[in-house]
């Protein structure tokens, strides 16, 4: 009897110092039997795709930056400091930024509309990491030049064809033909009256319920 409890004492200290053992091996994410672990991500990510492109011209003033990239993100590490938009020069332009998770893209919506004929950088900087938290290798950039012609030509295609409509007056059908000039400056002249004769111009030379730009930069009037 003494010896079988001899026994049960040895074997009631030997369990502890086994899971002790065990659990030490288990360590650093090591299998204790076969040695091997999970290999860390040390991939760092990359930009893939942006919109607008690099180097793209001609771009709506109310555009909404975007990037996508390699891998998921961090989302807390998307952030207006690691996501930024200047323009003319080093200007910041003030937006908000959003990266829903799932899907590897990040936004950047100005606050306001953007000016015309400007070129804009973007930027995504070393402070945007994977969910392993590997960065980007070095900054990302990218620039693009906003023009408001685009718009303004859209705009004033969709007043023709609401002019176009037939009007009823009492018994008559009242058909309306405008024709819209587009002038812009200062590329069409410094002041208003020059751009105004300008802008006549495709009045007298193009086909009516036609929206005609006379030229790509800034402001239309």
């Amino acid at each position: 009897m003494n010896r079988f409890e001899s026994y049960a004492k040895r074997l009631t200290w030997c369990i502890p110092f086994l899971l002790a053992v065990f659990a030490a091996g288990c360590g650093g994410g090591r299998d204790p039997i076969l040695g091997t672990g999970v290999t860390p991500d040390t991939t760092r990510p990359t930009v893939t795709y942006t919109i607008p492109a690099a180097g793209a011209t001609g771009v709506a003033t109310n555009t909404k930056v975007t990037v996508t990239f390699s891998k998921d993100m961090n989302p807390a590490t998307i952030t207006a400091t690691s996501f930024t938009l200047t323009g003319p020069g080093t200007t910041a332009v003030a937006g908000a930024v959003a990266y829903p998770g799932g899907v590897r893209t990040a936004t950047f919506t100005p606050t306001s509309v953007l000016a015309a004929n400007t070129l804009f950088t973007a930027t995504i900087t070393t402070g945007a990491k994977d969910v392993a938290g590997n960065a980007l290798a070095s900054n990302f950039v990218w620039t693009s030049e906003d023009n408001d012609a685009a718009d303004a030509t859209l705009t004033a295609n969709k007043i023709l064809v609401a002019l176009a409509a037939p009007h009823a007056i009492a018994e008559h059908e009242l058909h309306v033909t405008p024709s819209i000039g587009i002038s812009t400056y200062p590329a069409d002249g410094n002041d208003a009256e020059t751009r105004c004769s300008r802008k006549r111009i495709p009045r007298c030379t193009r086909p009516r319920n036609k929206a005609v730009t006379i030229t790509n930069s800034s402001k239309a009037i």
